[in-house]
């Protein structure tokens, strides 16, 4: 590893700065696909967009579950799993409204479309989170216990 140019307050800093733009990399990339998939774009227009988010969240998430981090302010536990799904199925919802309100004629099926999408990613975050969250206290024990 090379010496490093700064002090401890400066790395402090840096990283601070750091861990900044990367939480605006990923909001930002985000809300461009957000947009994107509401205004009609195919997943060949957003495939950029998506890979790099992916990979933010696949780096992040791989590293703090092998440090044993959840997370700095909520637990790993049944309400928060549940509140987190929660959300994210009504923002697919919503954005399934959006994408499809101007498509579909029949209010019924554009409603039945938006709960049905809803749904199916309430499920799959949950189960998601669910399973991360029983690896992350299996790693903090290890931790814990080394």
């Amino acid at each position: 590893m090379k010496k490093s140019n700064l002090d401890e307050m400066q790395e402090q800093k840096l990283l601070q700065i750091e861990h900044t733009c990367c939480w605006l990399a990923f909001w930002g990339l985000l809300t461009a696909i957000i947009i994107q998939v509401i205004i009609g774009g195919s997943l060949r227009e957003i495939a950029g967009e998506a890979v790099v988010i992916f990979l933010l969240c696949g780096y992040q998430s791989f590293h703090t579950l092998g440090s044993g981090i959840w997370d700095r302010n909520l637990k790993p536990d049944l309400k928060t799993n549940l509140l987190a799904s929660l959300v994210a199925g009504a923002a697919m919802g919503l954005i399934s409204f959006f994408r499809f309100n101007g498509q579909m004629t029949d209010p019924s099926r554009l409603f039945i479309t938006c709960l049905l999408s809803g749904i199916t990613v309430f499920l799959l975050c949950f189960a998601v989170l669910s399973v991360t969250a029983v690896i992350q206290k299996k790693r903090r024990k290890t931790l814990d216990q080394e």
